[in-house]
């Protein structure tokens, strides 16, 4: 729940304050646009909620599980969890440098 309600509220919300309300909202807060302040807040929370979900999901399980089910694009879905939460803390970590960049090659 916490990895649901980070990707599909709070980074939708974060994207969407950086996206739309850069031009509409022009004041300040703590010498900071109004949009950042947001897009910011929001981001934070999307990292520690993927950490923490994250976190939580390997000490429940305790271990490395392969999902072993017959729709086969259920077989990804560990391994796609890793990738995400490993960009996300790169993004953090690298101030935007290497996810920019994964970013671009990507939209190619």
């Amino acid at each position: 729940a916490l990895m649901i309600g980070a990707w599909v509220f709070l980074a939708s919300l974060g994207i969407v304050a950086a996206r739309y309300y850069k031009p509409v909202w022009k004041q300040d807060l703590c010498s900071l646009k109004v949009w950042f302040q947001i897009h910011r807040t929001c981001m934070v929370l999307v990292f520690c909620c993927c950490v923490a979900g994250f976190v939580v999901i390997f000490l429940e399980v305790e271990d490395w599980v392969e999902i072993e089910q017959k729709p086969s694009y259920l077989e990804g879905h560990p391994i796609m969890g890793v990738i995400v939460t490993g960009l996300c803390v790169l993004n953090v970590g690298r101030r935007f440098q290497v996810y920019t960049i994964l970013i671009c090659v990507g939209s190619m």
